[in-house]
């Protein structure tokens, strides 16, 4: 029989699709696994016990970052799957799933940044399917990469081996770049040609203790920077920005940091 399992909720950017791929796998399931404009859909030939086991697995695997707020298996039409897929995703009249919004860095890209003899050191841009820009990039829905700012960002090989193999947590990553690939990064002064490379950053961090407003253009426009604990800084920025009294966001590198300066409870944390 064919089965169809749809389900919907922050489902997309999340690593769902990858997830089901491996389930499918390890339980012998063939079918295919899509994206959609209403959440994921996920096609598969089983007999009824292999279908709920298959049904369950994934139900009780969600990756971190998900919400499932509906799920459901149906028989659907008779179709023979030779093996199990990710295919090209579908897009319907109206989009009704949820946007998975950006994440931070997640602890294992956390490590390929700082690691000196890893192709991703010191690479600003380092994602994977559980960290990095979702919502900030995404231009349309289906949420995949033709449809966000990476789009123009051809994968080099040593990234689409990444993207194609299932054992990598990297495996059909939308965001998936590195340095020989991916964004490069430039400072801009009025006085002096552009910095490229490894000065960039320690040169920007330079910039915002004396006091400077840097604006960082990333994938998704621009963000403004200053020390918010420097007073003068902040009414230059507040003068520029026409924004008298409404309140800046501020930047904490930790949450033992953010402690330090405000009460913030775990349900809070967790957002």
């Amino acid at each position: 029989m064919t089965y169809r399992i749809h389900l919907t909720g922050i489902v997309q950017g999340v690593g769902f699709r990858p997830m089901v791929f491996m389930a499918a796998k390890k339980l012998g399931v063939n079918g295919s696994v899509s994206n959609s404009s209403s959440g994921v859909e996920i096609f598969f030939n089983a007999d009824d016990s292999l279908a709920q086991q298959f049904y369950e697995s994934i139900l009780q695997s969600l990756p971190f970052n998900s919400r499932v707020l509906h799920h459901q298996m149906t028989p659907t039409k008779n179709q023979t799957f030779e093996t199990f897929s990710i295919v090209e995703s579908t897009s319907g009249s109206t989009a009704s799933v949820l946007l998975s919004p950006d994440f931070a860095l997640c602890k294992l890209c956390r490590e390929d940044l700082h690691d000196a003899a890893n192709r991703r050191y010191q690479y600003a841009f380092t994602t994977c399917t559980q960290c990095g820009p979702r919502y900030s990039i995404t231009n349309a829905l289906p949420y995949d990469r033709i449809h966000t700012a990476m789009q123009p960002f051809q994968m080099c090989p040593d990234c689409q081996k990444e993207y194609d193999s299932p054992l990598d947590r990297r495996f059909f990553s939308q965001t998936n770049s590195c340095s020989h690939c991916g964004i490069t990064m430039s400072l801009h002064l009025p006085s002096l040609q552009a910095i490229e490379g490894a000065e960039v950053i320690p040169k920007t961090i330079d910039l915002i203790k004396t006091g400077k407003i840097v604006a960082v253009k990333g994938i998704s426009g621009f963000l403004l920077l200053c020390d918010a604990t420097n007073a003068a800084a902040i009414i230059r920025l507040r003068e520029r920005k026409h924004r008298p009294t409404k309140p800046f966001a501020l930047l904490y590198p930790n949450e033992a940091t953010l402690q330090s300066d405000v009460e913030v409870s775990d349900e809070e944390l967790k957002e």
